[in-house]
């Protein structure tokens, strides 16, 4: 099989004029998909993947220790993966602070976005997905603008 087209799907912010990553909104549609990165580090019983990159000793700590106090032991991957790439549950949400999703997301400023989009596009891909939730539809707009500055 001969694969003639690379697609990136992406799935977070765009961080608007007087905004931060710490933002309620940004957290609201960044968050899930960056709690996602730790999510998947969480099930050693299928591998250890470390860290997955994540630098933060003390946010894989709390996050272990929080992934380690679900019950019933045999199902904490019922109680990981609730709200799974849809929203942060709220025992999660002071572990997913506005610089981790910077740093596992895609998230950013227009122009930010703009540069990361042309350089996927100058790197060799052909298409770039958004997904956007159905309880944001502001988020539609936000991209159409990143879109717009790609050109």
């Amino acid at each position: 099989m001969v694969v003639d087209a690379l697609s990136s799907l992406q799935r977070r912010a765009v961080v608007r004029d007087g905004e931060n990553c710490d933002s309620p909104r940004v957290k609201d549609q960044a968050g899930p998909m960056a709690a996602v990165v730790i999510h998947n580090l969480m099930e050693t019983q299928y591998g250890d993947l470390g860290t997955g990159g994540i630098g933060d000793n003390q946010l894989m700590a709390a996050y272990h220790d929080l992934y380690n106090s679900y019950a019933p032991e045999d199902a904490r991957y019922l109680t990981l993966h609730r709200g799974h790439c849809l929203f942060l549950r709220d025992d999660e949400k002071p572990l997913i602070t506005g610089d981790f999703i910077k740093s596992a997301s895609f998230t950013g400023t227009v122009n930010e976005l703009a540069d990361e989009v042309k350089a996927l596009r100058d790197t060799g891909y052909d298409e770039v997905t958004f997904i956007l939730l159905p309880h944001h539809p502001d988020m539609l707009d936000d991209w159409t603008r990143v879109i717009d500055k790609v050109g």
